[in-house]
């Protein structure tokens, strides 16, 4: 995996973008030795973009609505996966220790059972 970022964070914004290169590394459907497992190689392409609204209250301290975007391809020598994503989402940052993420991802594959999907996810940090 050959991966590089760039984060640019001018004020209370947070702009992000990655690019990695996968080499020998889809699985294959077919039966191989296990030196010939891994045989596929992709790409893959993300952007955020976000924006801190900070508080100074004891609970409720930030909050970060945001968007971003990203793209995987992977092509192995049976199956080729390729999708496309693009999020809409809220952090919280509720108290010292509590993070609330809620995100809304909108989904565009070429397999047809992903879906779109939302999400709430809450972090406790010790």
């Amino acid at each position: 995996i050959l991966g590089t970022a760039i984060t640019y964070t001018p004020n209370q914004w947070l702009l992000v973008g990655t690019a990695s290169y996968y080499h020998n590394f889809a699985p294959t459907p077919q039966k191989h030795q296990l030196l010939n497992y891994f045989v596929g190689d992709g790409h893959g392409l993300e952007a955020f973009a976000g924006y801190s609204f900070k508080f100074d209250r004891d609970y409720f301290t930030e909050i970060q609505p945001y968007i971003a975007a990203d793209r995987l391809s992977l092509k192995s020598d049976q199956k080729d996966y390729d999708i496309n994503q693009k999020f809409i989402g809220l952090f919280t940052q509720v108290s010292k220790n509590i993070k609330l993420y809620t995100e809304y991802t909108f989904v565009n594959a070429k397999d047809k059972s992903l879906k779109d999907m939302a999400y709430i996810t809450v972090f406790y940090s010790f």
